[in-house]
């Protein structure tokens, strides 16, 4: 699977350009095409990397590119007033509304290297901050991926004030003003929505056997999506690094199907600061479901008590400890504390109902005194 993956990918990475239209023969020295692969970006390490998948929630990114030299932009000359029209052919729903424009992003690597016109012109131009217009997705669980198929197209009606000879513009052989106007510029888009971390890519997340996330640990704030080809018990395992303690969840996955994991370790500030005095760790999952009723066990060193935290914020106590290990058996993944001391559930917080309605005061029309 991940032969085919990797072929799939470099074929959408050696197509690095979009296919370009335009509407009459004016000549345009500003935006002229657009990289034709979908990248995500990383701002912790200000990379741009082309993917197969736009995780759900995300934002897809294509490079905006002049037409004279496929450059990356930078001079905001270019792309001031720039319009981008979609016109969708599926796909829709999965676009934030006012989810598509055109931003500025600090870009200091591209990856791959390969087959990618990003990184061959960032290896040309350097490191820096270019435009690329932005798709942000809408998120959503599930275990089925979808495509967004569109049409951009551009339009630019301010021509710039840069003029041959300026610093960093392009001398195309021509006397007077540089021209930045756009004009009906259309581009295909396609992009694949669903999950990075799916069994489509990952051997480990199509579960054959007793173990899950042995070789591949899996990380807090992160989705899995898994699919299962497995008729016995199988053992997950979660949290075990230096930050967290350890809990496994061992579960009869006979005749699973597909299902989407995601927990983190995230401590409700409404429980923090009802146990001001309390050591708590908190695992909190995304409801995941299985067919069977398994048993989670959590090992921990000085807690005594694993609550779950109900859907009104209750707290159902699930077991005591005995020693560093507590166990209790459930069919649904959902949020679990786990501390050295009793328990009490955060305040409910009330919606407040404000009247809104406006007091007015009531003129008395003889003498004009308020009422």
């Amino acid at each position: 699977m991940k032969k085919l993956v990797s072929l799939l990918l470099a074929v959408v990475m050696v197509m690095s350009l979009s296919a370009v239209s335009f509407a009459d023969t004016e000549v345009y020295d500003g935006v002229g095409m657009l990289s034709g692969s979908p990248m995500k970006y990383s701002a912790d390490s200000n990379t741009m990397q082309v993917v197969p998948t736009i995780e759900y929630g995300k934002a897809a990114y294509y490079a905006l590119l002049t037409n004279v030299d496929g450059a990356l932009i930078s001079n905001s000359e270019m792309v001031d007033g720039l319009k981008v029209k979609v016109d969708y052919e599926m796909g829709q729903d999965l676009v934030a509304d006012n989810g598509v424009s055109v931003v500025k992003k600090k870009v200091d690597n591209a990856t791959p290297a390969e087959h990618n016109h990003v990184a061959d012109r960032l290896a040309a131009q350097g490191a820096g901050y270019y435009y690329f217009i932005e798709i942000k997705t809408v998120a959503q669980e599930t275990t089925s991926d979808a495509d967004i198929i569109a049409t951009l197209e551009l339009n630019k009606s301010k021509k710039g004030d840069d003029e041959i000879g300026d610093a960093g513009v392009v001398d195309r052989d021509a006397d007077g003003e540089i021209n930045y106007k756009v004009k009906d510029l259309s581009f295909d888009i396609a992009i694949n929505v669903g999950y990075e971390e799916n069994y489509n890519v990952d051997d480990e997340l199509m579960v054959t056997e007793d173990v899950v996330g042995d070789q591949m640990l899996l990380e807090p704030e992160t989705y899995y999506l898994l699919k299962y080809d497995y008729d016995e018990e199988t053992e997950f395992t979660f949290g075990g690094n230096d930050a967290q303690n350890e809990g496994t969840f061992t579960v009869d996955v006979s005749g699973q199907g597909k299902n989407l994991l995601y927990f983190d370790t995230l401590l409700d500030e409404g429980i923090a600061d009802a146990n001001k005095d309390a050591k708590i760790y908190a695992l909190n999952f995304n409801n995941t479901k299985f067919n069977r009723t398994g048993e989670f066990m959590y090992e921990a060193e000085d807690m005594q008590y694993a609550y779950e935290v109900l859907e009104d914020g209750s707290l159902k106590l699930l077991g005591e400890f005995d020693g560093e290990e507590v166990s209790f058996r459930t069919r649904v993944l959902g949020k679990y504390l786990f501390s050295d001391v009793e328990l009490v559930a955060a305040p409910v917080v009330d919606d407040v109902v404000v009247d809104e309605t406006p007091v007015v005061d009531v003129v008395n029309p003889g003498t004009g005194a308020a009422c």
